[in-house]
């Protein structure tokens, strides 16, 4: 016997609530996570009016990932991908375990996000992870001013975000 059901969630009636992963977003729950007996969560997401952004590099352990946006934009940095617009219409599968960070979103952006499982973890990370292979010290050091060229080698051993046991970053590292 299947533990599934039909589902069917209407916008009229529908409320978005601040409860989700950021608080600078709404979600809508979309009734998938009790129609799959938790198999599955389906949300429309978007925007908080007023709600800080913070963008950190972060990972989650799922099977499944699909992002689809239904209106404005949003920025992702993915590892070994680099940075990503996404705009309305666009589509994202997002392998298990990526590690990403938003870059930003407009402030009417609302997104179409299903997972695998409906209850999966997020595992956030150190913000200087270096997702693209190199680091940008305005996003790492805010201390150093608004230098917007890559981190060289000696800088990046100096302030502590490159573990010298990983040593895919000497290479990657841009000029």
């Amino acid at each position: 016997m299947s533990h599934r059901k039909f589902s069917v969630s209407h916008l009229k009636g529908s409320q978005f609530k601040a409860d989700g992963l950021r608080t600078f977003f709404e979600y809508r729950d979309l009734g998938i996570k009790d129609a799959t007996g938790g198999e599955a969560v389906a949300h429309v997401i978007r925007a908080r009016p007023g709600g800080e952004f913070i963008g950190k590099t972060h990972l989650h352990e799922t099977e499944f990932q699909l992002v689809y946006v239904l209106k404005g934009w949003i920025k992702f940095d993915y590892e070994g991908v680099g940075e990503v617009l996404l705009e309305a219409g666009s589509c994202a599968y997002q392998p298990p375990g990526i590690k990403h960070r938003e870059l930003g979103h407009s402030d009417d952006v609302e997104i179409l996000e299903v997972v695998m499982p409906a209850d999966f973890k997020t595992v956030e990370l150190p913000d200087h992870s270096g997702l693209r292979g190199h680091f940008r010290i305005s996003e790492m050091a805010s201390d150093l001013g608004e230098y917007e060229g890559t981190c060289p080698l000696i800088l990046q051993l100096a302030l502590g975000i490159l573990d010298p046991l990983h040593q895919q970053h000497l290479h990657r590292c841009r000029p």
